[in-house]
This record gives structure tokens, C-alpha cells and sequence, in this order.
């Protein structure tokens, strides 16, 4: 009777702290890091591309459209689409590898208003990452 009791109650405390922990958050927070800074490594490859060609954006990236930058294995969608494998003025001069997002989402890069040519936004396409946080903008 004993040994049930001290089990019921190992079983209580050890429920208690998996709640605590919420492993499903630090999921989602660590795949949400991982987005954010892969997003900064995609800005960081189309400034120093910017920088070094006197303010000359990539071929890949059409002036004021928003662009979905996939590779083969990403989902597609309805944006207007840009393969990575033809993105070649990023990649790998500036971008080692294109980074694949941690749910196999599409990153979306892209002008932030068709009339302003200045601001480059990163985001995400993923369902979580549907939030200000997971939004990286360039300004030349």
C-alpha cells in the first residue's frame, strides 16, 4: 500500500513538472530563435550585397515585389516565387547556404511598400511565426 501511495505521488510531482517546463513552448520558442536569427543571416547576406555593389539590389529580388525564397523541398504558395538555386548573387558569396527554416516553411524577401525602394523585409511563412518578432527589416 505503501509503494502506491509513494508512486502515486512521484507520478503527481513529475506530471507537475513537465506542465512546468511546457516542453511544446521551448519548442516553439528555440524553432522561433532559430527563424530569427537565420532571417538576420538572409538580411545580413542582401546588405553586405548592397553594400558592395553601390546600392544595386540582387537579380533575384525585383524591385517593390514581395518575393517567397524557397528551395525544393518548401511548400509553395501563392507568391511570386524565387528559387534560391537561381539566386546566385547571394549565394554563396554572401550566404554560405540558404537557411532552411526549422518547419520547412517558406522565408519571404521582399519591399515592405511597392512605392519605397529602401526597406527589404524578411519573414517567415510558417503558421507560429506569424508574429512582429519574426520580421527582419533592411534599410539601405
Amino acid at each position: 500500500m505503501e509503494v502506491i501511495i509513494v508512486v502515486a505521488i512521484i507520478a503527481i510531482l513529475a506530471s507537475a513538472v513537465i506542465i512546468a517546463l511546457n516542453p511544446a513552448k521551448n519548442l516553439r520558442d528555440a524553432r522561433t530563435a532559430t527563424r530569427w536569427s537565420q532571417m538576420n543571416s538572409i538580411a545580413n547576406g542582401v546588405y553586405w550585397y548592397l553594400i558592395e555593389n553601390a546600392g544595386v539590389y540582387p537579380q533575384c529580388l525585383a524591385s517593390g515585389t514581395e518575393r517567397v525564397v524557397y528551395d525544393e523541398d518548401a511548400t509553395s504558395t501563392n507568391w511570386d516565387l524565387v528559387n534560391i538555386t537561381g539566386c546566385t548573387d547571394l549565394t554563396p558569396v554572401y550566404l554560405p547556404s540558404f537557411p532552411k527554416e526549422p518547419q520547412g516553411k517558406n522565408y519571404v524577401i521582399g519591399f515592405i511598400d511597392s512605392t519605397s525602394s529602401d526597406r527589404i523585409v524578411i519573414r517567415c511563412t510558417a503558421d507560429e511565426a506569424n508574429a512582429p518578432d519574426a520580421t527582419v527589416i533592411v534599410i539601405q
